[in-house]
């Protein structure tokens, strides 16, 4: 009896787990079925770009677009040329928008400007609120300002005046402050930092020329621009520290008209009576610094109350101008680091802080302006 009690209860127990392991196995079944169709699912799901991503992408197919066309290209006489996403999307150089960017609704196009013997290709992208490109100077242009510290329009250029100013970029590695757009707008930048060396040391203070002066019978040096050192030097030197962004900047010809310490014009015409040859590096002119100031008593060399209200007098040493003393043959005006202005010998020593003329078609990256999130270019 209980033999058969036995028996039976270990078949009751094996029909139990022969059910149970057919369970696990159709479970197992229906779940790697599940698992499949997931991995397919998002295989086949369009692969979300960042808006960055896809503008690169843009360009690139622009590029391609154009060096088959190259005959669409402009040239220097052309102005900029325009090819749509929705070209390129059906001429098979990219991908749909709706595929890169398919959380969002946007349209795109590629401007192509001739600049300095180089295209360059700039793309726009427009998702609405969710993003949009934009242009470095128009982030600058936001904003101006009648009074107080800021960006005044002044005769069809845009100045940056005053002490409290976000007008920092980061391009190049380096820091540097916007002086100005200029009429063609171009922007003027001068570093806002002493500039450093591959090891992360400041650059060493350099003269402005030191050759025989023939007048000082000494080696005071010629505070004639085109012939002096520090001319050789960021031609030649400072210039290295450019050279992988160089088709982003602009030929420009520094004003190198000598002024005397009392003179006080500030508008550049003194200045700019002399012209340099083009170059994409140089010095700031005098009279730059001097309307930079909101002091309305800052007019001449003379005046030590040019550092106040400047934002370019926040530098931590003595700096060069581009200036001459018309006075002498041999002095050439500085700034010291509390921002006095003074006719030092070119044959002293003193930091360079080169000015640059960046193309007004670069684009933003990121950033407020403030020092501590600059402007960012790409």
């Amino acid at each position: 009896m209980l033999g058969k009690i036995a028996n039976s209860m270990a078949n009751i127990i094996n029909t139990a787990l022969s059910d149970w392991k057919s369970l696990l196995k159709l479970i197992g079944i229906i779940g790697g079925i599940i698992l499949f169709v997931i991995i397919i699912a998002l295989l086949l799901r369009p692969r979300e770009h960042s808006f960055n991503q896809v503008e690169n992408i843009l360009k690139n197919a622009a590029i391609a677009y154009y060096e088959e066309n190259n005959l669409l290209l402009p040239t220097e006489d052309n102005t900029p040329v325009r090819v749509d996403a929705t070209h390129l999307i059906e001429n098979k150089y990219m991908r749909p928008l709706t595929r890169l960017l398919p959380r969002n609704t946007c349209s795109a196009y590629v401007m192509v400007h001739y600049n300095e013997n180089n295209h360059l290709y700039l793309p726009f992208l427009d998702c609405g609120e969710a993003f949009k490109t934009e242009m470095l100077i128009d982030a600058i242009l936001k904003e101006t300002v009648t009074h107080g510290d800021g960006l005044y329009e002044v005769n069809n250029e845009f100045i940056f005046r005053g002490e409290k100013i976000n007008n920092y970029v980061l391009f190049a590695d380096i820091l540097w402050r916007v002086v100005k757009i200029d009429e063609n707008r171009n922007i003027r930048l001068i570093a806002a930092d002493i500039l450093k060396d591959e090891r992360g040391r400041d650059i060493v203070r350099v003269v402005w020329d030191d050759r025989y002066n023939i007048e000082e019978q000494a080696n005071r040096g010629v505070n004639d621009y085109r012939i002096s050192r520090i001319r050789h030097i960021l031609n030649n030197d400072i210039i290295d520290n450019l050279n992988e962004h160089l088709n982003q900047l602009v030929y420009f010809q520094g004003c190198i008209g000598r002024r005397t310490r009392d003179n006080r014009t500030s508008d550049g015409s003194v200045e700019c009576s002399l012209l340099d040859v083009p170059s994409k590096i140089s010095v700031l002119s005098l009279n730059e610094y001097i309307f930079a100031s909101l002091d309305p008593t800052c007019r001449s060399a003379e005046d030590f109350q040019c550092q106040n209200y400047n934002y370019l007098a926040l530098f931590r040493d003595r700096w060069w101008t581009l200036t001459g003393d018309r006075a002498t043959t041999h002095r050439v005006y500085g700034v010291s680091a509390r921002g006095v202005i003074n006719a030092d010998r070119a044959s002293d020593k003193a930091q360079v802080r080169p000015v640059i003329l960046l193309n007004r078609f670069v684009l933003l990256q990121e950033g407020e302006g403030t020092r501590e999130n600059p402007f960012s270019v790409r």
